[in-house]
């Protein structure tokens, strides 16, 4: 699916989110920060992972609203990643 259908999915089970990025990414599955590569997403809940943000090959990480990432990661940010 594409991201932004997943935002719409996201949305319409209530959890308010933004895209920052591409949203026309294609999303094929999920996986951890360290393993994720193209086509998949994950996300940052706990601030101890943060260093992984620089290393990870996701296409789009979840993380939270006031998360600072670099400007080449797309995220979906939400009030609970």
């Amino acid at each position: 699916m594409k991201l932004s259908d997943l935002s719409a999915l996201l949305t319409e089970q209530g959890f308010t989110n933004q895209i920052d990025g591409d949203y026309g990414i294609e999303i094929k599955s999920a996986n951890t920060l360290d393993e994720a590569g193209p086509n998949e997403i994950s996300f940052l809940a706990n601030p101890k992972y943060r260093d992984k943000l620089t290393e990870t090959r996701a296409s789009a990480v979840i993380v939270s609203l006031d998360d600072k990432v670099a400007a080449d990661l797309t995220v979906v940010r939400t009030a609970d990643p």
